[in-house]
């Protein structure tokens, strides 16, 4: 596979990829048009790149540089973040911190349905779990009725074998 339809591929896939050089990150291969959404920079500036428009990618390159240093192989994951373009748009997204030989990746992922699909499926979890603990408590009590009917029953029988 060349390397312009890998481009291609992440680009259509909602990824950018950045590469760590001397401090700044360096964009590798094609430039999503969500990212521009940013900062204007990001559609022409191809290196020495901050981030710093995303507020929380800083906190997550301290531990994806831990990553990169490590021995580590599985990649790094952020979990799911939102941030707020230019415009007062939010976008859900996910970066990932990856090796590859000496080279120190990192792909941010815009996420679009995904992100609709793991917040209903974390939705569902949660009314799911307060349907059990109504069931348990329902059930609670249900044995605490039998139990005070076998024990009323116990005694009533008990009075009449005397």
């Amino acid at each position: 596979m060349s390397e312009s339809i890998t481009d291609e591929i992440f680009a259509a896939l909602n990824i950018v990829v950045l590469e760590l050089e001397d401090g700044g990150f360096k964009v590798i291969g094609q430039v999503p048009d969500w990212f521009s959404q940013f900062d204007p920079e990001f559609a022409s500036k191809r290196d020495g790149l901050t981030l710093e428009k995303f507020h929380f990618i800083a906190n997550f390159i301290i531990d994806a540089e831990n990553f990169w240093n490590s021995s580590e192989a599985e990649p790094l994951s952020s979990g799911i973040w939102i941030e707020t373009d230019v415009s007062g748009n939010e976008y859900q997204f996910e970066a990932r911190a990856i090796r590859l030989g000496e080279r120190k990746i990192l792909l941010i992922e815009l996420l679009k349905f995904a992100y609709q699909d793991k917040h209903l499926l974390i939705q569902k979890g949660r009314e799911n779990r307060l349907l059990y603990d109504r069931l348990v408590k329902e059930i609670q009590k249900q044995e605490i009725l039998w139990h005070c009917i076998v024990h009323d029953l116990g005694v009533k029988f008990s009075l009449l074998i005397l």
